[in-house]
């Protein structure tokens, strides 16, 4: 007999009852004979109405159905789905069509259960094949878990379905606040929205200088990699990807610092990634630390806040302009030259004022997320056996 218990560590009051061991095939219909793979002629007909159905989701819109109904579906194969261990496992409705790499099943209790307690599996000890992986349908039906009542199936769905809402309704809120500071700042910047007293023809008009014109620039270096003792300070040692962050991976020590280009930035320095996959990713450190060659530092004559959501905003057009396909380096003399828009320093103010409310509130929906999906994890440990 297997060693875990047979109750969850959280339930609901008046479930008292052992949870059972069931294998897939127990719990569930499959309707693997009704998948329809998509010949050539038929994968040119995608504008339809109708969601077509593969193991990451769906992937087109088609003029034809085959299955009408809810049904969940398991990911069977795909080299961007099981080679990496992980199976998706979603809830669909409706007239689909579905392909050939998907297990289609229906719950004989509630199909929201199901998926949660499908979605929670480790999929690694069923998944064949190790250069395509896959899921078989007669492995498929044996994987064994726990299961309780139906009513325990339904309480338990309902509360985590209102926990999800919870989620989506913030992931919508942040969208929505996303979209309205891109949006205010693209007024901003083109001049349609002004701050300060006053009627528009008694604002200060903008002046366009280079960035080397109100601001010094330096970037860092690496202490040598093969010395380990230069590793073992409490200096931050701040990378391209590292910017933003407030904690980071490595550490250096004076000696390092000595021996080597790396520099001293304070918190409230301006960065700017020019290296790697953050290219052109601006922020103000929230750490004091030393950087290195992919980290330019800039202080301003002008408002910083001003200038980091300046150059936030500019940031797909300057990696477009300068990054070939998205790949290559940005280089100081580049940033140093670019020709940005200054309004006076009063204005500046406001503009970051305006704009840091904004982030503020951007902040405190993630950190509501973020604490919600932790939320849920734990229950999701503590509801299942």
């Amino acid at each position: 007999m297997p060693s875990k218990p047979l109750v969850p560590t959280l339930r609901f009051p008046r479930f008292v009852a052992a949870w059972k061991l069931k294998k897939l095939g127990e719990v569930a219909h499959f309707f693997n004979t009704k998948r329809q793979a998509l010949n050539a002629l038929q994968r040119k007909k995608r504008a339809g109405i109708y969601p077509y159905y593969g193991a990451s989701g769906i992937i087109g819109y088609v003029n034809d159905y085959h299955l009408d109904g809810e049904f969940i579906l398991l990911s069977e194969d795909g080299a961007n789905i099981i080679s990496r261990k992980k199976q998706l496992v979603f809830v669909v409705s409706g007239k689909m069509w579905v392909g050939n790499h998907v297990h289609v099943l229906r719950a004989k209790g509630l199909n929201t259960f199901l998926a949660i307690a499908l979605s929670r599996l480790n999929y690694r000890k069923y998944n064949t094949g190790s250069v395509q992986p896959k899921l078989p349908l007669k492995v498929c039906k044996n994987i064994s878990f726990y299961v309780p009542s139906l009513p325990e199936q339904q309480k338990i769905s309902a509360f985590l379905q209102a926990i999800n809402q919870r989620i989506n309704n913030l992931v919508e809120q942040l969208r929505l606040w996303q979209q309205y500071k891109t949006h205010v700042m693209r007024q901003i910047f083109s001049r349609r929205l002004r701050f300060g007293k006053g009627v528009t023809s008694n604002y200060a008009a903008w002046q366009y200088k280079t960035l080397q014109q109100v601001a010094t620039f330096f970037s860092g270096g690496t202490p040598r990699s093969t010395n380990k003792h230069f590793y073992t300070g409490n200096i931050p040692f701040i990378g391209s990807g590292d910017i933003g962050n407030k904690t980071v991976n490595k550490y250096i020590n004076s000696i390092a610092l000595q021996n080597s280009s790396s520099k001293l930035v304070k918190q409230g320095d301006l960065l700017y990634a020019l290296y790697g996959a953050t290219s052109g990713t601006v922020a103000i450190s929230p750490i004091s630390g030393a950087i290195n060659q992919a980290v330019l530092c800039i202080r301003s004559t002008e408002n910083t806040h001003y200038l980091y959501q300046l150059l936030a905003h500019k940031k797909q057009q300057i990696t477009v302009k300068y990054l070939q396909g998205g790949q290559g380096n940005l280089s100081a003399g580049i940033i140093k030259n670019l020709v940005l828009p200054f309004p006076s320093l009063a204005e500046q103010a406001q503009i970051s004022y305006f704009l840091r409310s904004i982030d503020t509130k951007i902040t405190q929906l993630n950190k509501r997320l973020h604490s919600s999906q932790r939320f849920k994890k734990v229950l999701l440990q503590q509801l299942f056996v």
